[in-house]
């Protein structure tokens, strides 16, 4: 599977995103912002791109992209940058990454992935329930009530 063109298309969707939600609404600097999105795109890409997606649905994976991503950049938003109010920042550009995220899943499956890793690994088990009658069935002569006590 070939890794650069996709990073490279997640770290633009990723650098467009947050320079559009950090650098526009919440005045974030840009290298600040290019820092994010490397690191956000690196994490998120491996983790929930590499090891996550080939496991679970593509709305698992966009969700816990949406968790990475919120908190790494409410980390470093809070830690690193003048934001007044870093926790709305980060929900707010981690909900466009996630959403974004969803659709970047589909073209990794369609495009990239092979065609063993396209659909998640389920594990059906399929038990079934055996029925069958007694060995001693208890019969109201054989047996009373007062015995039992």
């Amino acid at each position: 599977m070939n890794h650069v063109k996709p990073f490279f298309i997640k770290f633009l969707v990723s650098l467009l995103i947050l320079y559009i939600v950090l650098g526009s609404i919440f005045g974030v600097g840009f290298v600040s912002i290019f820092i994010i999105a490397t690191i956000v795109s690196t994490v998120s890409y491996v983790i929930g791109d590499g090891v996550l997606l080939p496991k679970t649905t593509s709305f698992k994976a966009a969700l816990a992209d949406l968790a990475i991503a919120f908190f790494l950049i409410w980390f470093f938003t809070s830690n690193f940058s003048l934001t007044y109010n870093a926790f709305t920042a980060a929900l707010m550009s981690a909900t466009g990454l996630a959403i974004a995220d969803y659709f970047f899943h589909r073209y990794l499956r369609n495009e990239v992935m092979d065609s063993k890793s396209k659909k998640p690994h389920w594990h059906v088990f399929n038990y079934q329930a055996e029925m069958a009658e007694e060995f001693t069935p208890v019969r109201p002569d054989v047996r009373s009530d007062d015995e039992e006590r």
